[in-house]
């Protein structure tokens, strides 16, 4: 299972990115090797996280938590409120996994929740400096912050 963060990179989830974007590359590859066995590969990528599970409140409750950073703290709130607009619901992703498991093609990403498609078609389409732009607007955040 991978999510959006393993395809854009998101604020207050720079590790959570990191081990999604290697997850990503680890599964493409494998997908390629163990085609001519006939062994398929699948990528489920809910938005965001998925509520309702324990990794959904972790993720939610515990991004970035610390008081030692108050210049941060607008940021963090500003972030934490748009995660939580945008998370992928358990049954959501429960009938995607069925819809990979059962369908029987060579597919290899599939995504659900809300946003996924306008988030990656903007990542694949805009400049880095208009991406970066769009992000910040998406997660509400100001230049100053």
């Amino acid at each position: 299972m991978s999510v959006r963060a393993g395809l854009v990179g998101l604020p207050l989830l720079t590790l959570y990115s990191a081990a999604k974007y290697a997850l990503e590359g680890f599964s493409e590859a494998l997908a390629y090797e163990l085609a001519p066995l006939n062994i398929g590969v699948k990528l489920i990528e809910p938005s965001g996280g998925v509520s309702g599970t324990d990794l959904g409140k972790r993720l939610g409750t515990e991004r970035a938590q610390t008081t030692s950073l108050v210049d941060y703290d607008e940021f963090i709130a500003c972030t934490n409120a748009a995660y939580a607009k945008r998370m992928a619901t358990a049954g959501e992703v429960a009938q995607v996994l069925y819809e990979a498991a059962t369908d029987s093609t060579g597919r290899l990403r599939y995504f659900c929740g809300e946003d996924t498609d306008d988030l990656l078609k903007s990542k694949r389409d805009m400049p880095d400096e208009k991406f970066i732009e769009f992000m910040r607007s998406r997660f509400q955040l100001r230049d100053d912050i």
